[in-house]
């Protein structure tokens, strides 16, 4: 085939690709009648079937990234959010386990969900436990943990491990990610619908961690405001030194570097401590 017959190739099937990721009728060059026991059927009957198979299989994969919201607000629901997300954010990977990372700030504009406040954040959270079931394993050790003893703070970032997720909600998530969990102790179950109750009766905001330990994802909330205060700078990009100088200004003295480390190290969350060079 010659470069020319493969362009005109590529651009009628991205042209077939628009039309059943579209929402209107599009004609795409090339298209014939199907052949069938009933006869010529018209050219647009395959493109309406793998829409209606595009829909189904979105929406399965909607369901299994966000496992807790599908049992909150049920099929319908979901069905109608992969539509919207189909529409407007079409899979860019074959792999359709990534479709649905543009769903938490989606629900944020939506007006059916004002009155769940959280619901963002809660698909947050569903989305990053569903990212840590598919990270790689991290190598063991922590890369250039020397250069913390080697220079100055100012100049030192960190790298965390496959999988890791840091998140800041102004609402419980944790409690409420926690009492959607399936489990067969009833006794248990209901203790923690009262706990995410609770949670939501005093305000709670909850700041989490999210990792995979070998084949298990990891929810752990972090109690400690100071240490939640000093991940949410370094997650945010801060430097070493910028995230003590401002934990340490917010007048939280009680915070301890060296047990902010010891902590980080065994529950595996850094990878590599990396030089920022000067500007």
């Amino acid at each position: 085939m010659s470069a020319v017959d493969s362009n005109a190739e590529a651009l009628r099937q991205q042209a077939l690709i628009d039309a059943v990721a579209g929402a209107q009728p599009i004609v795409v060059a090339g298209l014939r009648p199907l052949p069938g026991p009933s006869g010529q059927a018209p050219a647009d009957a395959g493109l309406r079937a793998y829409r209606r198979n595009a829909m189904a299989t979105a929406w399965r994969a909607l369901a299994a990234a966000y496992p807790t919201l599908q049992q909150l607000l049920g099929d319908e629901a979901m069905k109608a959010l992969a539509r919207d997300l189909w529409h407007s954010h079409p899979p860019v990977r074959g792999d359709l386990a990534w479709f649905g990372a543009e769903l938490p700030p989606h629900l944020a504009t939506l007006a059916d969900y004002a009155g769940m406040p959280w619901l963002a954040d809660l698909a947050r959270l569903d989305w990053a436990v569903h990212r840590a079931g598919f990270a790689g394993d991290a190598k063991p050790g922590v890369e250039d943990l020397a250069l913390l003893g080697e220079h100055d703070p100012q100049c030192l970032g960190m790298v965390w491990a496959p999988g890791c997720t840091w998140l800041s909600s102004a609402w419980p998530v944790e409690a409420l990610w926690r009492a959607h969990q399936s489990s067969t102790d009833e006794v248990e179950q209901a203790r923690l619908w009262a706990a995410a109750n609770e949670a939501l009766r005093l305000g709670r905001r909850d700041c989490v961690w999210v990792q995979r330990r070998r084949w298990e994802v990891v929810v752990a909330r972090e109690d400690d405001a100071a240490v939640a205060a000093f991940n949410s700078h370094l997650w945010r990009g801060a430097t070493l030194g910028e995230a003590l100088e401002t934990v340490l200004a917010a007048a939280q003295a009680d915070f301890s570097f060296e047990d902010w480390l010891v902590q980080t190290l065994q529950a595996g969350r850094l990878a590599a401590v990396r030089l920022i060079p000067a500007a």
